[in-house]
Formats: C-alpha cells, sequence, structure tokens
C-alpha cells in the first residue's frame, strides 16, 4: 500500500514538473517573439527611412545630373510661351488701334462718310431733288448685299488726296455721292471737291462744295 502511494506520488511529481517546465518555456517563447517583433518594427522603420533618403538623392543626383541639352530645351519652352504672350498682346493691340483709326480718325474713310452725308442732306438742292427723308449706304453687291463705302487714295502734284464714294436714295430720286479730300500744309485732310450726282432722268451734278478753283488760286 505504501509502494503504491509512494509511486502515484512520484509520478504527480514528474507531471507537475513537466508542466512547470512547458509553462517555463511558453513564457520564454511569448517574450522572445515580443523581442523579435519589436526589432522588427525597429528593423522596418530604419529601413523605410533608408529608402527615402536613397529615394531623395536619386532625386537630387537626377536634377543636378540634367544635361546641358535638357536645360537648353527647358529655356526654349519658356521662352516659347514668353513669345506667344507677347504675339497675342500685339496682335490684340494692333486690333484695338485699327478699329480706333476706323471710328474716330478724322482720316478715316467711315468718319468722312458721315460728316459728308450730313453736308449733302443739308442742301435745300439735293432735298428738293430727292426728296425727303434721305438715307446713306455703301456698294451693293449683286445680291443686294450693302457693303462698306468705297474709299482710294491718289497723288497729284505731290499732294494727297482721299476719295470716298457712297450712295443716297430719297422719296423721288437717287443719287451718288463723290467727296474729294485733299491733305494739306497742316497735314490734315480739307474738302476739294462734294458733288451729288443724280441717277434718273434727267441727269444732273450738284456741287455741294467745290474748293478746285480757289486752292488752285484760279
Amino acid at each position: 500500500m505504501m509502494a503504491s502511494l509512494n509511486t502515484r506520488s512520484i509520478v504527480r511529481a514528474v507531471r507537475h514538473f513537466s508542466n512547470l517546465k512547458e509553462n517555463n518555456n511558453l513564457l520564454q517563447l511569448k517574450r522572445l517573439a515580443v523581442f523579435m517583433d519589436d526589432k522588427d518594427v525597429r528593423m522596418y522603420s530604419n529601413r523605410s527611412k533608408e529608402e527615402s533618403k536613397a529615394i531623395q538623392k536619386s532625386h537630387e543626383k537626377k536634377e543636378v545630373g540634367m544635361s546641358f541639352g535638357e536645360k537648353v530645351k527647358e529655356s526654349g519652352k519658356t521662352g516659347s510661351y514668353l513669345f506667344i504672350i507677347l504675339g497675342g498682346i500685339a496682335v490684340t493691340g494692333y486690333m484695338i488701334y485699327f478699329v480706333f483709326s476706323e471710328l474716330f480718325s478724322s482720316e478715316s474713310p467711315n468718319v468722312i462718310y458721315d460728316k459728308a452725308f450730313k453736308e449733302v442732306i443739308q442742301d435745300y438742292r439735293v432735298q428738293d431733288m430727292l426728296g425727303e427723308p434721305i438715307k446713306a449706304h455703301g456698294e451693293t453687291t449683286s445680291r443686294g448685299r450693302r457693303r462698306h463705302v468705297k474709299h482710294g487714295k491718289y497723288e497729284e502734284n505731290g499732294e494727297e488726296h482721299l476719295v470716298v464714294k457712297f450712295h443716297i436714295v430719297g422719296t423721288r430720286r437717287r443719287a451718288t455721292v463723290h467727296v474729294d479730300m485733299k491733305k494739306g500744309p497742316n497735314n490734315k485732310y480739307d474738302y476739294h471737291l462734294l458733288a451729288v450726282e443724280l441717277k434718273d432722268y434727267p441727269r444732273e451734278t450738284i456741287l455741294v462744295i467745290d474748293n478746285r478753283s480757289a486752292i488752285s488760286g484760279i
């Protein structure tokens, strides 16, 4: 009986010792696992920092190592963009100047056309022949569309002339207006001749302004 108890006690003691050993091994393994995890994290963090530095150095080397041809190419692109911008500004400025000169300059055919029309419709002979109200228009195309007034320049005896031609229509008759402007010593245009040519029978020409004799000294 005593021998059986001793045997059982020994078996229990061996089992208890084995369990303690296994528990100690597990605890050590867990500690080792935690240590290894921390170490791996530190290694991964250091590796990421090293990779970032390597990428940054690579970009810096690319920028520093840019060839002369590439630098010239980049400068050429910048110069091209600047040229396009300046060209656009120049074209816009020219268009503004052209529109301003056409609408407001005293030498503009449109301005001369407006002034001549006002002179013509104030002449009582024109009013009587054409009948009021009187309207004006430029040249007419074959399709009946109205265009800008016809104009041109010529030189006579070293003096510059600007001629304008347009048409007027009244309630009774039609006529063509001929305007001849001459540039004087003050570099401005003055009336040389303003005539209204009646189209319907009887044909007649009304001289609204005629400075040909006065200017020539005849």
